[in-house]
């Protein structure tokens, strides 16, 4: 197999880009929790908006991946099956998202109620849980693991 073929890594260099995005927002988030959001020009509503936004985002991306993506690469790749270390991540990643929903909600609810040291240990609660998901996921499907269990053919018509 000719793994110099850039249609391998098609998959690892995707995931790669967005859990970059992702984990960026994650940082910029967890930075402004403390409030100097509003030095940067935004009022507590747009920053609960972008909060908000990357909360959608996350649990798109990680739901996608559990009901979607996951089932598909288990097939044929172990670390991708229900009750591995990788499935048992998103779990604490989803309760992570679900407590930002809660306090999004209470903050929309009574601004006045925001406290940015509770989003920044919510973050906490799941953020070195979520990056080392992001390091093994890519290292499950870097092209050199991936030609393990898939024809090049079927990398290139994964849904990814």
């Amino acid at each position: 197999m000719n793994m110099s073929d850039s249609r391998w890594a098609r998959v690892s260099d995707k995931l790669a880009t967005f859990h970059g995005f992702l984990a960026a927002q994650l940082d910029a988030t967890y930075d402004l929790a403390d409030g100097t959001f509003q030095r940067r020009g935004m009022s507590l509503q747009t920053f609960i908006s972008e909060v908000a936004d990357f909360k959608r985002q996350l649990e798109t991306h990680i739901n996608t991946e559990a009901r979607h993506i996951y089932p598909m690469l288990a097939q044929r790749m172990p670390a991708f099956t229900p009750g591995q270390r990788l499935s048992g991540a998103h779990g604490v990643v989803r309760r992570g998202v679900d407590g930002i929903e809660s306090i999004i909600a209470k903050t929309t609810a009574n601004p006045a109620s925001y406290n940015g040291g509770e989003l920044r240990q919510c973050i906490d609660s799941f953020r070195s849980t979520l990056y080392a998901l992001f390091a093994d996921e890519l290292r499950e499907l870097h092209p050199a693991n991936m030609q393990r269990y898939w024809s090049l053919n079927e990398v290139i018509a994964l849904p990814v």
